[in-house]
């Protein structure tokens, strides 16, 4: 159960340990953002991100359309792991498999959502 401070401030926070890796190999490649989300973009809406003390933290803003972070290079076999505490009002997910090209909705992500 979600303590009072998360619903009141309308906080959610993922942590995603995301890990890459070849499908025959132990060469693990972390794919979570440092401090400054180098290596990522973000798409779509105005939601926040911020990392604190290795979790990754997004705020929603209200009306805002769907926020997403997301890596500029595409990734074919991988091994996903996280865990997320989300307020139930909220809608959220992680997009794997997905993709933001211009030609499809003025870039809007779409694919795989778990």
């Amino acid at each position: 159960m979600m303590n009072n401070h998360f619903r009141n401030t309308g906080l959610f926070l993922l942590l995603f340990l995301f890990c890459l890796t070849p499908v025959f190999s132990q060469n693990w490649q972390s794919l979570m953002p440092d401090k400054k989300f180098k290596n990522w973009k973000k798409l779509g809406g105005e939601a926040t991100y911020e990392v604190v003390d290795d979790v990754l933290v997004g705020t929603t803003v209200l009306n805002s359309p769907n926020t997403f972070m997301a890596t500029p290079d595409n990734y074919e076999d991988f091994i996903i792991e996280y865990e997320v505490l989300v307020d139930p009002a909220f809608n959220s997910g992680v997009q794997i498999r997905s993709n933001s090209i211009p030609e499809y909705r003025d870039g809007r992500v779409h694919g795989y959502q778990v």
